[in-house]
C-alpha cells in the first residue's frame, strides 16, 4: 500500500498541504512588500542634475565636448571618447551654480556652441530635505535646427516604469 500525501481540495485545484503552508507564507510576504514598493516617497535626483542630449545630420567625428566654467571634465570626455558615430546620445552634466550652461562641440571639421538658459528652483521638501529642479529651458546654438524641451525632473513613476523628466535636446549637424 503506497502511503500518499494529505491534500487540501477546492474545486478548481488539489495540492499538498506541504505546498500550501509556504504557498500561504509567500501571498501574506507579498502583500506586505506591494505597498512599500508604491509607498516611496518622491524626493527628484538623487545626483547631478544632466540634461540628454541627442546629434543628428551629417557623419562627422565628435572630437571633444568641453563646458565653460566646469572645474573638471571628465564626464564631458567620457561622452566625446564613446561617440564616434553619426547620431550621438550625450547625457551631460548641467551647472547649479548658474541659470545657464554652456558647451563646445569639436568636430573634426567644425565647432559648435550650445547654451541652455533654465530655470533653477531649489527647495525644502519635508522627509527629503532640499531639492533641486529645473522649471523651464531654452537654447541658443550654432548647429543648424535645435529644439529644447524640459520637464521637472521630479515625478512619481510607477513600478517598472520609473518617472523620466528633466531637459531633452535634439541639434541637427
Amino acid at each position: 500500500m503506497e502511503k500518499s500525501l494529505p491534500t487540501i481540495e477546492s474545486d478548481l485545484v488539489s495540492f499538498p498541504i506541504s505546498y500550501a503552508l509556504p504557498m500561504k507564507h509567500f501571498l501574506l510576504s507579498l502583500l506586505l512588500i506591494l505597498p512599500l514598493l508604491n509607498g516611496c516617497q518622491e524626493c527628484g535626483p538623487q545626483k547631478e542634475l544632466t540634461v540628454d542630449v541627442s546629434i543628428s545630420g551629417t557623419p562627422n567625428r565628435l572630437k571633444k565636448i568641453t563646458a565653460l566654467g566646469v572645474l573638471n571634465d571628465e564626464k564631458l570626455k567620457e561622452q566625446s571618447d564613446s561617440t564616434l558615430k553619426d547620431y550621438w546620445m550625450l547625457k551631460l552634466p548641467i551647472s547649479l551654480n548658474s541659470d545657464q550652461t554652456t558647451y563646445i562641440f569639436e568636430f573634426e571639421n567644425r565647432t559648435d556652441t550650445m547654451a541652455i538658459f533654465y530655470v533653477r528652483d531649489f527647495y525644502y521638501e519635508d522627509g527629503c530635505g532640499f531639492v533641486a529642479d529645473v522649471k523651464s529651458a531654452r537654447g541658443l546654438s550654432t548647429f543648424s535646427n535645435l529644439s529644447v524641451s524640459a520637464t521637472s525632473y521630479i515625478g512619481k513613476g510607477e513600478f517598472l516604469n520609473p518617472y523620466h523628466g528633466g531637459i531633452r535636446i535634439h541639434a541637427y549637424l
